[in-house]
């Protein structure tokens, strides 16, 4: 379960509350309105200071006006601004949608012009900069775009670069072998699953170090994150103890994913005979807030067990007791 993590810092977004946000947009352009009509027409308003289509003088004059207009002006208004946020909002979609496609494309072709530098002997051999920076376009392309194996391989051989890079430091080793592991875990079959298990090892132990280092607790998130995908790859590796001693290690730094790490123990417990230990800890995720996500993340990892050919009759037990949770959750 959890088989990706990004190593992204989760922030919280306060909404501050419309009126206050609105006024401090008008205090930014220097534009002054009545406060009824602040309150009673809050949506032009807020339309007449985004619009480019009136200069400032323009938009004084209309928010000036309102108290005045009769309401069929101010809905004829309204529809016009209304027309227009909307016909700007398709360009800016559109053009978000080229300008995202081609940042694809570029980040594609920056990556096989390095693995062409790499490989030819008569170029100048890409120093430590030019490699992150390759690894940064493997990681944005990760995201967003589609890998052929063709494609992986010159990833791989980039991030087997990076990493012969004595001069990296703690941070930037962590997160090549990181990146290395989404390569090798984009390849189709699981066929990559040892070269996953040894880069995100890697990457567990220098995040562990750094954390040491640093003792910020976000930065105690992303480690437990780390150790949650090292168990759920080392329970597709059938190395359950580890599995287990990774789960448990991931929760003494984030207490809050224990919902999700106790999926990966029982998943062990259950490959090594343990089925009731197992059934206590998917039950307890089952009843828990997060059940949806729960039952679906099971689905994927059986099929996933599946795939890699681990017992049948075990994974039918987690279909079951899956099965059975999510027929009780609906009566």
């Amino acid at each position: 379960m959890f088989k990706f993590f990004f190593l992204v810092f989760i922030t919280s977004v306060v909404l501050l509350a419309a009126d206050t946000s609105l006024a401090s947009k008008l205090k930014s352009q220097h534009l002054t309105v009545a406060k009824e009509s602040l309150k009673k027409n809050s949506e032009l308003i807020g339309l007449i200071a985004d619009t480019d289509s009136m200069d400032a003088a323009e938009k004084q004059y209309w928010l000036k006006e309102l108290p005045n207009l009769a309401d069929e002006q101010i809905k004829r208004l309204l529809e016009v601004l209304r027309s227009e946020k909307q016909k700007l909002d398709a360009l800016d979609k559109q053009y978000a949608e080229e300008s995202h496609a081609l940042d694809i494309k570029q980040s594609r072709e920056w990556i096989e012009k390095l693995d062409e530098l790499l490989a030819s002997d008569d170029a100048a051999k890409p120093n430590k900069e030019m490699l992150l920076g390759g690894m940064e376009m493997i990681d944005f392309y990760l995201q967003n775009g589609e890998s052929d194996e063709a494609l992986l391989e010159k990833m791989v051989h980039i991030a087997d670069a990076t990493l012969a890079d004595s001069n990296l430091t703690d941070g930037e080793w962590a997160k090549t072998h990181y990146s290395a592991y989404r390569i090798h875990a984009t390849y189709p079959n699981f066929s990559h699953l040892s070269q996953k298990r040894g880069h995100l090892q890697e990457c567990v132990n220098l995040s562990r170090k750094i954390d040491q280092e640093r003792n910020d607790p976000e930065f105690h998130s992303q480690v437990a994150s780390l150790l949650m995908a090292l168990s759920y790859v080392d329970v597709c590796a059938q190395d359950f103890s580890a599995a287990i001693r990774e789960s448990d290690e991931a929760i003494t730094y984030d207490k809050t994913i224990a919902t999700y790490a106790n999926v990966n123990k029982a998943h062990a417990l259950m490959f090594m005979g343990k089925s009731e230990e197992a059934k206590k800890l998917y039950l307890q995720s089952l009843r828990s807030k997060v059940k949806e996500e729960i039952v679906a993340g099971l689905q994927q990892d059986t099929a996933d067990f599946r795939a890699l050919g681990l017992a049948l009759n075990v994974i039918e037990q987690i279909e079951k007791i899956t099965a059975e949770a999510t027929k009780k959750g609906k009566k």
